[in-house]
């Protein structure tokens, strides 16, 4: 993998993180506005969270990934 391939790896990752962050976002305004969560989906803080965790360790392996394969720390 060259350089540029790892640029637009990290930048894929990058990407995956601002999305995540946004899934943060959402599940702050669940919490700041608990008294109007009865009128949300049962199941939407359940499947953000889900969102965050899969995303999050995709992310980390990915890096794992690049990082093995340069020789760098994992």
């Amino acid at each position: 993998m060259g350089k540029y391939e790892i640029f637009v790896e990290l930048e894929d990752i990058h990407s995956k993180y601002e999305r995540i962050h946004s899934i943060i976002g959402i599940l702050q305004m669940f919490t700041a506005e608990i008294v109007e969560i009865a009128g949300a989906p049962s199941n939407s803080l359940a499947d953000a969270l889900f969102e965050i965790e899969m995303g999050m360790g995709e992310a980390n392996d990915r890096l794992k990934s690049l990082f093995a394969e340069k020789g760098g720390a994992a």
